[in-house]
Formats: structure tokens, sequence, C-alpha cells
């Protein structure tokens, strides 16, 4: 039994070895001169600045990156993370640089290093198309304001109108413009670039522009105070040469010019919509969904691991003196505490807490221990999904399994230990094999609890199903159409599951 444990566990870790070794792209760059290549972050979902269009990274940001890094001859590898995240990802080490539309200001300057402005803007308000009370700043108090957190409109409210009127917090532009729209709002805060490039994608939008520029502020591109002085210098030198060379504002016309018309309405406009998500975004959420059930199906292969390990632990006697019960006695208490963390805290916390603090530390670890390797976040989103989904699924497993056992009459037991048999064999060949049978519906349920919860994954860019709705939706600004497609793909996926594992409960008779 203990050489299967060994040969187990050795084939975990080169699994998971194997996956730390592979999370890393490594793309090329053919006009790389230096040999340097950089990890940049940018806000793929904030357009025009950065967005995603047939799979394709486009946007000021992204584009303006490229040929910078072409004209100064080093690598650039596009890095897509929640606005949010951004900052940590930079503290940690995870990335070298980020453009992201982030306004230059003295409370950012504190943990970064900004480049020279590469893009001069202000916010605005937004508000409806009827409404015709905010015209400027003082119109603003008493009314209710929406605003992305994070972003220049957060701190505008923070330092103008906190108390004055009544603030909503939102995750992403697009919530916060439908919050306006739906009339939840009275007014939303955006950089004029973003707010003439949504109206512009939407003919028939019921926003409009309210005030006149509430600030004056630059977008700089940062990195993490105090370090890749060369970085910014390469970044603000390949500014410049594109700023004389023109190719600078080629790169804004593309983006900042020209709309979109309004051609059909009613019934067809509506199909028409659907059409358009679908063709344009389809073999994405396909992409996404493999992504979903990828890791679903990986992270319950070693949940179900976890957890059959530590359900297995609490039935080990512990009545013989020594050092293996003291061993056993140690291994049940941190297995209970385990569960008591995982079961008592949420997801979503796990989440940023393990990609944003442990992985990290991984490195300098791995460094000590298997001499591996020493870069910095070297776990993919993807690796790191696996892993946190593994974790947080093993713990209910784990009760699930002692459970099973649990209900066993204890008679079995006896009996089986009275005809010789030791307490492992007793566990593996009698009880394990009936408990198992019983605990088969509980499993495949956790199956499907996973499998939504790997949508929480989003938060450290896990291109899953959920991502890629993200994605389309911010892009296309068609927030309720995108997911409830969305939602139709994981309900008929889920719908799919549950037959087949009401199949597999009938055949085995449970």
């Amino acid at each position: 039994m203990k050489k299967r444990i060994l040969v187990l566990v050795s084939l975990v870790l080169t699994i998971l070895i194997f996956f730390t070794a592979c999370g890393k792209k490594d793309a090329k760059n053919p006009n790389a001169k230096t040999g340097k290549k950089y990890i940049i972050a940018v806000d793929l979902i904030y357009p025009p600045f950065s967005f995603k269009e047939n799979n394709v990274d486009k946007g000021i940001d992204v584009d303006l990156m490229k040929a910078v890094a072409k004209t100064q001859g080093f690598e650039v590898e596009i890095q897509p993370m929640d606005f949010g995240g951004i900052i940590p990802a930079m503290e940690s080490g995870q990335i070298d640089g980020a453009i992201a539309g982030a306004n230059i200001t003295e409370e950012r300057k504190k943990v970064v290093d900004f480049s020279d402005p590469y893009y001069d803007t202000g916010i605005v308000a937004i508000v409806h198309k009827d409404n015709n009370t905010i015209k400027t700043g003082k119109d603003l108090v008493g009314k209710r304001l929406a605003v992305k957190s994070g972003t220049a409109g957060e701190r505008y409210v923070q330092e103008n109108l906190k108390g004055k009127s009544e603030v909503r917090i939102y995750d992403d532009t697009v919530s916060m413009l439908k919050a306006v729209e739906n009339k939840q709002a009275d007014a939303g805060f955006e950089d004029l670039p973003v707010v003439l490039y949504t109206l512009n994608q939407d003919p028939d939008t019921q926003l409009k522009v309210g005030t006149g520029k509430l600030t004056n502020v630059g977008n700089g591109f940062m990195v993490k105070k105090g370090t890749h002085k060369e970085l910014l210098e390469e970044f603000n030198k390949g500014l410049k040469t594109l700023r004389q060379n023109g190719e600078y504002q080629k790169i804004v016309d593309r983006y900042t010019k020209g709309g979109k018309t309004a051609e059909k309405g009613g019934i067809a406009e509506v199909i028409d919509s659907y059409r358009g998500i679908l063709t344009g975004y389809g073999l994405k959420f396909l992409r996404g969904l493999a992504v979903t059930i990828y890791i679903t199906v990986v992270s319950l292969f070693f949940a179900t691991l976890i957890g059959l390990g530590i359900g297995y632990l609490n039935f080990v006697p512990t009545d013989k003196k020594g050092f293996h019960s003291k061993m056993i006695k140690v291994l049940q208490f941190l297995g209970k505490e385990y569960i008591d963390l995982i079961r008592g805290t949420p997801l979503m916390v796990q989440t940023i807490f393990f990609y944003f603090g442990v992985v990290p530390l991984l490195p300098k670890l791995l460094k000590f221990t298997f001499h591996l390797s020493s870069e910095p976040g070297m776990l993919s989103p993807e690796v790191s999904g696996i892993i946190i989904i593994a974790l947080n699924a093993g713990a209910f497993l784990a009760e699930i399994f002692r459970g099973g056992i649990q209900a066993i009459d204890k008679g079995q037991m006896e009996a089986a230990r009275s005809l010789g048999l030791s307490f492992n064999k007793s566990m593996t060949k009698v009880i394990l094999p009936q408990a198992i049978k019983n605990m088969i519906p509980a499993i495949l349920n956790q199956f499907i609890s996973s499998l939504k919860d790997t949508s929480l994954l989003v938060v450290i860019g896990v291109a899953d199903l959920m991502k890629e709705g993200q994605v389309a939706y911010k892009t296309n600004f068609k927030t309720f159409e995108t997911m409830l497609i969305v939602a139709a793909i994981y309900y008929i996926v889920i719908k799919l599951l549950s037959k087949l594992f009401k199949k597999v409960e009938d055949k085995l008779k449970v």
C-alpha cells in the first residue's frame, strides 16, 4: 500500500512540474536585436486602448507597445489582465511593466514609475440621453454616480463628491455604462476617448456625453517603482521616435476615428445581433469551454486524491503508542484545519491570495529545494487555476469521502479484521468499494459545482468560457445578449453532464 502511495505521489509531482515548466509562453520576435524580452500587462477589455478582435490583440496600447519594441529592438510578450490585478502583479514580479490606459497620478507614483505621457486625456460624465440636468461638475451633487474601481473617475468622485452623492463602484466600464443606460445611476465617469469609442460602436445607444472634461491628465506606461529603469528609458525613446516619424498618429487615428451606423431595427436587428456575436466569438466561446472542461477534469483528478487521502486518514487507528500514531494524529489535525480553512473562506479570496501571494514565492522555494527555476510567475493562470480548484474541491470531497466511509456499517470492518485482514486491506478491499459506490452521486455533483466555480478564475486571467464572454461583451458592448449565450452554453453542457451522470448512477444501481 505504501509503495502505491509513493508511486501516486511521484506521478502527481511529475505532472505538476511538467505543467510548471510549460506555464510560460515563449513567443519570439523576429525583429528583436538586443535579445531582451519583457512581459507587459495590458487590459485587453478597455477599448480603444486594448481589446481582442478575431482573436487578435488590438488597440492603441497594444499597437504602441509593439511599435516601441520594434524601434528599440526588444521582444515583448503581451499578458492580458484585469486592471485591478496589474499593480499587484507588478509588485510581485510577475510582469515587467504595464500599458493599460493608466492615468498618471500622484497616488500611483508612490508605487510605480511612469513614462512620459503617451496620450493626453481626461474624464467626462456620461449620462442617459434623456438626462438634461447634468452639464457641469456642480450638477453631479446629490446624484447617483457609477464609477469604475481604481480609475481616475473614482478618484475624482472621492475628492470632489464624497458624502455629497451616492456612489456605486463597478469592476469594468461596460457594467458601469449599463447601469447608467438602465437608469440605475444618473452618471458614470470614463476617459473621453473610451466614451467616444463606445458611443461610436453603438449608433442606437441611450447614452451621451453630459459634461466637458472634468480633469486633464496623461496616460503613461508604468513599471514597479525603482525597477526596470532601462525599460522605461527605452519606452520613452521609442515613443519619441514614433511621434517624429508619424507612426504614433497613425496608431491613434486607427482607433479614434470613424464609427458604425445603424441599418436595421426591430426583430431583424435582434437576430443580427445574436448572429453577429456567434459569428465573431463562437470559436472563442468553444475554446473557452474547452479550457473550462480541461481545468475541471484535471483539478478534480487531483482533488479526488486529496479528498480520498484526507478521508482515509480520518479512520486510521491511533490507539497505539509510538511515532506512527503521533504522526497520524498530526496529519488528521492538519486535514481538519485544511477543510475548515477552505470551507470557511470564499473561493474568490483563495484565488487572489494564491495567485498574487503564493505564486510569486514559488520560484524562490523551487530554487532552494529543486533548483528548477528562478523566473518570477512561473505558473501560468491556467496551471494556477487547476491548483486552486483542486485544493478547493479537495476539501469538499474529503468530507464526502468521510461521510461515505462512515455510512458503512462498523460490523463490516470488524468482520474483515476478524478474518485476519489488516486495516489497510480491510479498507481497500471491503469498505472503500461499497463507500465509493454510495458516494458517486455526491462526487459527480461536485464535478458540476467545480465546473461552475472555474468562472471565478476570470480574476487571474484564465481564458475560460467566462473570460471569453467578458472579453466579448466588453468589446461589442452587448452585455445581455453575450452573457445570455454564455449562460446557455453552461446550461447545455451541465444538462448533458447531468444526464450522463444519471446513466452512470443507474448502471451502478446507486
